[in-house]
C-alpha cells in the first residue's frame, strides 16, 4: 500500500503517482527558469560577463522561480490553471508562497 501523498502540507487522498500523473504536474515541467536574452536586450554589464554574445548573438539568463512560474501562468489556458486550483488541499496562501501568483478562489 502506498502512503499518501502530501499537497499544501496536509496529506492528501492522493499518491505521488497520482501526482506525476496529473495535468498539474505536467503543466509544473513547463516551468522554464531561464530566458534567451537576444544581444540587443542585454546590459552593458551582461555583454562584459557573457562576452560569447557576439558568437550567439545572446545568452541564457537564469531568472528566479516565482518569475519564471509567472511567466508560464500568464501564458496557460484557464483550463490548466484550474488544474492546480483543482489539487486536493489547494491553498491559495501556500500557492502564492511558493509561486508568487495570487489567486482568488
Amino acid at each position: 500500500m502506498q502512503a499518501n501523498y502530501y499537497l499544501f502540507n496536509k496529506p492528501s487522498t492522493w499518491t505521488y503517482e497520482d501526482f506525476i500523473n496529473s495535468d498539474a504536474f505536467r503543466y509544473l515541467q513547463q516551468v522554464d527558469t531561464t530566458l534567451w536574452i537576444p544581444d540587443y536586450k542585454m546590459t552593458d554589464q551582461e555583454k562584459i560577463d557573457y562576452p560569447y554574445y557576439i558568437t550567439t548573438s545572446g545568452y541564457v539568463r537564469n531568472i528566479p522561480y516565482k518569475e519564471a512560474f509567472a511567466n508560464s501562468w500568464n501564458n496557460w489556458s484557464e483550463k490548466a490553471r484550474q488544474s492546480f486550483l483543482n489539487l486536493p488541499n489547494f491553498d491559495a496562501e501556500i500557492f502564492e508562497d511558493i509561486t508568487g501568483i495570487k489567486v482568488n478562489v
